[in-house]
């Protein structure tokens, strides 16, 4: 019991848990024997007729010797779950340090992409400038050499018949909403028709999740503008098609090699479609950008240079 004693102002490691483990396992086996010798004490004295005094200082030693046995197996007991708890308090300081430092490497692959797509843009630009000049040149040659035209009849306009737009069923999917409601607005919303047909209109294109929002509402004038109102209740909210932008680069697909063109010009494409998406919705920069808990987009070795 006294080895136990002495870790109660130690500080405590592995090596010190382990031994003190150790100590608190032969305590506990030396503890049945005393408990076993008591009991073998205890019948000898009531045999051979001792005296009451001397069963009371049996029974006084036995109740000392237990009473110290749970002073130290609590001593033992609180020094390792203080060591375990010093245990899980350096676990989670390296997992905040292991996410902060997860996180300033896909900022910065991040920002490396965003780098590289502003300057094939930029070489896109100076090129279609060229091509342009080119071009306003041509022309100004063929109209000095040219000599001028009779101008002929301009006949009139013939109407052209369109073919009808089809609208593409919205199954609940949040970043087609917005494409969806713009094809039905154009087409059936804003049309001189009843509000009871645009609602049997509504109906036919919604599937999926997003017929729930209207199943149980019956065919009425009425319910037209509920339906509408309830839809985009749950799909136009700018913040959640952030969030779901902002998830779809958690799937990106690895380039695993930096020869690979192909998957390369893929991921660009793919990476400058969602940062178009996220300015229309007033998210410019990689600051304004939310934070978040669990990106999990696989890093690639970046290229210095990319020829297309």
């Amino acid at each position: 019991m006294d080895k136990i004693k002495q870790y109660k102002n130690l500080s405590m490691t592995a090596e010190l848990d382990n031994n003190l483990a150790t100590e608190t396992e032969l305590l506990k086996q030396r503890y049945q024997k005393f408990f076993k010798a008591s009991d073998q004490v205890r019948w000898t004295l009531q045999s051979t007729n001792a005296t009451e005094e001397q069963i009371e200082q049996d029974y006084s030693a036995v109740a000392e010797v237990e009473e110290d046995m749970s002073a130290v197996l609590a001593l033992a007991k609180n020094k390792r779950e203080e060591y375990k708890r010093q245990l899980d308090a350096e676990f989670q300081d390296q997992q905040r340090k292991d996410e902060r430092k997860r996180e300033e490497d896909r900022s910065k692959l991040l920002h490396d992409l965003l780098t590289q797509q502003q300057q094939v843009l930029q070489h896109q630009q100076a090129y279609t400038q060229q091509i342009q000049q080119l071009i306003a040149q041509n022309q100004a040659t063929a109209q000095i050499a040219a000599a001028p035209a009779p101008v002929a009849a301009i006949p009139a306009p013939q109407s052209t018949r369109l073919p009808q737009r089809q609208i593409k069923h919205f199954k609940g999917d949040i970043l087609e909403w917005t494409s969806f409601w713009e094809s039905f607005n154009a087409s059936i919303h804003s049309s001189t028709m009843s509000d009871v047909q645009k609602f049997d209109y509504l109906k036919e294109y919604l599937k999926g999740e997003a017929y729930l929002c209207v199943e149980n509402l019956e065919l009425t004038a009425a319910n037209n503008n509920i339906a509408i109102a309830e839809l985009k209740r749950v799909y136009a909210k700018p913040k959640a098609l952030i969030q779901t932008h902002l998830c779809k680069f958690d799937n990106l697909a690895p380039v695993k090699s930096i020869t690979d063109v192909s998957a390369l010009r893929k991921l660009q494409l793919t990476v400058q479609s969602h940062i178009t998406a996220l300015e229309t919705l007033h998210l410019h920069t990689l600051e304004t950008m939310p934070q978040r808990t669990s990106w999990h987009l696989s890093p690639v070795q970046t290229p210095t240079a990319i020829s297309w």
